[in-house]
């Protein structure tokens, strides 16, 4: 959610955002951020469950973006709003998450280029943006299972096609030596 959580909340009650930072060390500064919104949030370290009086889940530790994937259907990357390059979608679109990312994407610019070509990711510029396509989503979730399947599919091909790169540049420069 964005700054106008409160709506998104009242349209759609079951909605839970979990947010997982990439600097854990900044929980503290996340969570005095969110309080100002008037919503329920907690942290995996105070829950070990989420439960449904809950509107924002932060993940505060490493290592649990495989069973957040697992759980979602869409996907926010939140570190496309500031301008350092983006985050890698490849991951999260493995898992056959629906890619949603803000306009700094420089460092991943083909991977989301080829996303977006098969509309499997969307950029986001504001808040009307995001809710409209949010209900699009939402609209579509008897569709779920055959669009994850198909994100699965491209998120695997992508990176396979990454792995044999890296392998060829590694053999390349071990054949150099």
């Amino acid at each position: 959610m964005w700054p106008n959580s409160q709506e998104t909340k009242k349209k759609y009650k079951n909605i839970l955002t979990i947010i997982i930072p990439r600097h854990v060390e900044r929980i503290e500064e996340i969570k005095l951020e969110l309080s100002k919104l008037n919503l329920n949030i907690s942290t995996l370290e105070s829950k070990k469950k989420v439960d449904d009086n809950i509107d924002i889940f932060i993940i505060d530790s490493y290592g649990k973006t495989k069973s957040v994937y697992n759980f979602c259907k869409n996907v926010f990357l939140g570190g496309s709003l500031v301008n350092h390059g983006g985050q890698n979608p490849l991951e999260a679109t493995r898992y056959g998450c629906n890619i949603l990312h803000g306009p700094n994407v420089e460092n991943f610019s083909e991977i989301y280029s080829y996303l977006n070509k098969l509309k499997l990711s969307t950029k986001i510029n504001n808040h009307s943006q995001l809710s409209t396509k949010l209900d699009n989503l939402f609209s579509k979730q008897n569709n779920s299972k055959k669009i994850q399947n198909k994100l699965k599919k491209i998120g695997d091909k992508i990176l396979i096609n990454t792995h044999r790169e890296v392998y060829k540049f590694i053999k390349d420069e071990i054949s150099k030596t």
